[in-house]
């Protein structure tokens, strides 16, 4: 991702497991901009 105040290139610099969603924080290495996505995690059980 590309952070939106400098446009530079984000890391990711957490992920946590909550349940069924993985959440993932990005963070700028330059300005330290930082943004929490939260993805759902579909887990088959086979």
């Amino acid at each position: 991702m590309i952070c939106p105040k400098c446009h530079k290139e984000m890391s990711i610099f957490n992920t946590t497991e909550d349940g069924n969603e993985l959440i993932v924080i990005e963070r700028c290495n330059l300005c330290g901009y930082f943004e929490s996505k939260t993805e759902e995690i579909n887990r088959s059980i086979l």
